[in-house]
């Protein structure tokens, strides 16, 4: 099985290190799943990945089944990039609405853990979700990645594995996001400046989502 699969090694390599660029890339999933690890705890940001590779997930199933109907219906492409454009600059203003009252009532709010913004886990994911499939960017992504590593010739089982491997590539690296921002030290001190942190991310979501509103 191994021996049949060696002419796409390359293609394996190449499309993890085309994850993990895009990954680390500040965008809007990395932004939020920072965001939520920071300003909350480790098992929101864990939802919060589970929702961006459900989503991504979704993303590899229309791919594989060549649903390319999206990338040749522009009116589709614009009404998904509205609907994320609106949803990820609504996500800005909450965060920068936030940031403003703890940077008020920091010196009252510091105390062990009162600081912190509670998540749920169900919001946590639906974010996830949300904001990686309305993403038109994150759909061009994919298709142009996979038209490059595909072809009519590609073994459905070859296929699969690519899928796999990129939504596992993906979780590795988004809970190495996760474990790095819960490093007490690191943890503490973006506890004590999270405001600054909801801030940050609030800005990065609104131009992300004017960019959209523009697509």
């Amino acid at each position: 099985m191994f021996e049949s699969l060696s002419p796409y090694y390359f293609k394996f390599c190449t499309l993890a290190i085309i994850q993990i660029v895009a990954i680390f890339s500040p965008g809007p999933d990395f932004t939020l799943v920072v965001r939520n690890t920071s300003i909350s705890n480790k098992s929101t940001g864990f939802f919060t990945v589970l929702g961006i590779t459900l989503g991504q997930a979704i993303h590899l199933i229309i791919n594989i089944f060549g649903i390319n109907i999206i990338s040749n219906v522009p009116w589709i492409l614009k009404l998904i990039s509205l609907i994320g454009g609106i949803y990820i600059s609504f996500l800005g203003i909450s965060s920068i609405y936030n940031g403003y009252k703890d940077f008020k009532s920091r010196k009252e709010k510091f105390k062990t853990n009162e600081h912190l913004n509670y998540i749920s886990n169900i919001k946590a994911f639906k974010m996830g979700l949300f904001t990686n499939i309305f993403n038109p960017k994150a759909i061009l992504f994919f298709i142009s990645v996979f038209s490059t590593i595909i072809d009519k010739n590609t073994p459905t089982i070859v296929i699969i594995l690519y899928s796999l491997e990129f939504l596992f590539i993906g979780f590795l690296c988004f809970n190495a996001i996760i474990l790095l921002f819960s490093i007490p030290i690191i943890r503490d001190y973006f506890y004590k400046n999270k405001y600054y942190i909801e801030l940050i991310s609030g800005v990065i979501f609104i131009v992300i989502g004017i960019k959209l509103l523009w697509y």
